[in-house]
């Protein structure tokens, strides 16, 4: 796996990698005790971490649709608002004809 003339002219380096991989080994060994005092299985935890991954994307889906929905809407709105200020507009026109043909 490692060269061994690296090995031979830095023993510490095999020390030190040693000592990585006993690292690991003492955290995955200290998580396995953290979690089996709480009464957790590894494989529930692994469960629940997919669980919490398909609830993540689950929620940006539906944001996503909400953020377009809200888009639909406000154009719809703002197409409305015109549609008004030109009723508005008409009606004004019409009000001023009536006015100038009524022999008040």
């Amino acid at each position: 796996m490692f060269s061994s003339k690296l090995t031979r002219k830095h023993p510490s380096v095999l020390t030190f990698l040693l000592l990585i991989l006993e690292a690991e080994a003492v955290s995955c060994i200290c998580m396995d005790i953290h979690l089996h005092c709480r009464g957790v299985d590894r494989g529930a935890v692994s469960c629940g971490r997919a669980a919490q991954r398909r609830f993540r994307e689950r929620q940006k889906g539906l944001i996503s649709a909400l953020k377009e929905r809200e888009e639909t809407l406000s154009k719809q709105c703002e197409e409305q608002k015109r549609l008004i200020e030109t009723m508005q507009k008409e009606i004004q026109v019409l009000k001023e004809i009536i006015h100038s043909k009524d022999p008040k």
